[in-house]
């Protein structure tokens, strides 16, 4: 059961995810939010933009390295304390 804290700390997080996922430049939101938010494949998100599924793929990798490079710092445990402490 998920304490008060820790639902606090899980919306967040999910905002913050959502904040940073904004501030990418478009060409890479727009992959990540075809391929993470709607499930598209790599194919299928190449036919939407016109673009070699190749580059689908660079660029969700892209994304994903800058995403991970923001939370990296922030999910040491300080500004996401309880994110850490559930159990799983």
């Amino acid at each position: 059961m998920e304490t008060p804290d820790e639902a606090l700390a899980g919306n967040e997080l999910r905002q913050d995810v959502r904040d940073a996922i904004n501030r990418l430049p478009y060409k890479l939101r727009v992959v990540i939010i075809y391929r993470y938010f709607y499930e598209y494949t790599y194919d299928e998100i190449a036919e939407l933009l016109a673009i070699p599924p190749g580059t689908v793929k660079s660029r969700v990798h892209l994304a994903l390295k800058r995403l991970r490079a923001k939370f990296d710092t922030q999910l040491d445990g300080e500004a996401y304390p309880n994110v850490y402490s559930r159990k799983h």
